[in-house]
């Protein structure tokens, strides 16, 4: 190597190490945050390449092949289960055609999008949390978001989509609080749709936290266009099956909510019963969901909040937290990777009742990971050998759910405690510090890292 090139590379490294002094000296709370999910990622790497997941990843591999031999328009009509969109449909084709000789890849490639997801989401909550919440309860949050055993059990080890929807959720919200740009928001949105349709319920959140109608309708309108752009085809040839795969596909009942209370699971109960609370159940939720965000809105109106100010962005990030807390609560149905969709919007809901709900959902998803593997380590989860749970692990679905219950609650209830003399102590010491936190200089050095 020429004397001038090793001379250039030398003085690019010492500048490189210079930086790295200086940005971990100014915001060591970002580097804090990096370090957190890379071991996180690394920990959900190891899962991903040391074991096959549960019985979602079998039924995947199932579908890939059968798209592989038969295209992505007739799986919906012979297939009744296979709920996912279009879009799903061409990566699980992609997957086929990949793993063809090496099928034990099937199961590693399936989760790494997963995981990469959970990466980009961090990034994006640690510029949204460091913005509203400050950098040091930023730190807090962030931590328990990248080494979240709930994302590490469900990206790393379960084997769905559910964190890839969720991240170009949160995308989408930083673009419209952060870049101000509705259009790109809606069009992340209207993705997310084409990975799930579950985004559906976080829409209610994005439309009324914009300020006006034209802007409001706008925004519906390119999220209807991204979103069936994807469904377009399969829409025109296949919509009976589309309608009942997807748009009225109902999760397992009777075990979570409200579904243990009035269908439960082993006891005889009228099929009209059953019809009307999956009916009952969907679109209260979706009432419900509706309802939270439009409040969300004229909180907005009430506190006399500037339509540019930029503190009025954790409006909207709380809404999508509520939404997803509602249909936890309210959902008729359940699955397992349904906990995760909580994590990442349930920072801007307060950090402790996320953390109770994180310690709760970790201890019920490691116990019944391990029942469905037969002990741990895992390797792969039969979810169709387990059987009905029963003794504590029938109590665990319920004690769950009545912890988000109980956060719900204490959400609701909150504004009455102001009354309380401790409680308005506690708050102004809580608000003085995160005022502390979240000083304009503050920001400037988060703004350059």
């Amino acid at each position: 190597m020429p004397p001038d090139d090793e001379e250039l590379i030398q003085s690019e490294a010492k500048g490189l190490r210079a930086w790295a002094i200086r940005s971990a000296r100014e915001t060591p709370e970002a580097w804090l945050v990096a370090l957190a999910a890379v071991l996180g990622t690394a920990l959900k790497l190891w899962l991903d390449l040391t074991t096959i997941g549960v019985s979602d990843v079998v039924l995947f591999y199932q579908f890939s092949q059968y798209i592989l031999a038969n295209g992505t328009v007739t799986i919906y009509r012979d297939i009744p289960i296979y709920n996912h969109p279009p879009l799903v449909s061409s990566f699980l084709w992609l997957l086929g055609v990949l793993t063809l000789r090496a099928p034990r890849l099937f199961p590693f490639l399936l989760r790494l999008p997963a995981i990469l997801a959970d990466v980009g989401s961090t990034i994006i909550l640690w510029k949204l949390a460091a913005y509203y919440l400050g950098p040091r309860r930023a730190l807090r949050a962030l931590a328990l978001f990248a080494l979240n055993p709930v994302l590490i059990m469900v990206s790393g080890f379960h084997g769905n989509t559910d964190p890839v929807f969720i991240f170009f959720i949160l995308w989408g919200a930083y673009i419209l609080v952060i870049r101000k740009n509705w259009t790109a928001a809606a069009l992340c949105l209207g993705l997310a749709l084409n990975i799930k349709i579950v985004p559906v319920i976080v829409i209610p959140a994005f439309f009324f936290w914009l300020p006006d109608w034209r802007r409001r309708l706008g925004f519906l309108s390119v999220v209807a266009f991204a979103g069936l752009a994807g469904f377009g085809y399969h829409l025109t040839v296949a919509f009976p099956s589309l309608w009942r795969n997807i748009f009225s596909y109902n999760s397992f009942i009777g075990l979570w909510g409200l579904g243990r209370l009035f269908v439960p699971v082993g006891k005889p109960v009228s099929p009209i019963l059953r019809r009307w609370f999956l009916i009952v159940g969907r679109y209260g939720m979706l009432t419900l969901v509706v309802f939270a965000a439009y409040l969300k809105s004229r909180q907005n109106i009430t506190d006399g909040r500037s339509p540019d100010e930029p503190q009025r962005g954790r409006y909207l990030m709380e809404a999508i937290g509520w939404s997803f807390l509602i249909f936890l609560v309210a959902t008729p149905g359940f699955g397992l990777q349904y906990l995760s969709w909580l994590v990442g919007p349930g920072i801007f809901l307060g950090l402790p009742g996320l953390l109770l709900y994180t310690m709760g959902a970790s201890f019920f998803l490691f116990r019944t990971y391990s029942l469905l593997c037969g002990g741990f380590p895992w390797y792969f989860g039969n979810a169709y050998l387990g059987g009905r749970p029963h003794g504590l692990d029938s109590t665990l679905y319920l004690l769950l759910w009545l912890i988000l219950l109980g956060w719900a609650s204490f959400l609701i209830l909150r504004p009455l405690l102001a009354w309380l003399p401790a409680y308005k102590v506690l708050r102004r010491a809580a608000k003085q510090k995160r005022s502390d936190d979240a000083k304009p200089e503050t920001r400037k050095k988060l703004n350059a890292a």
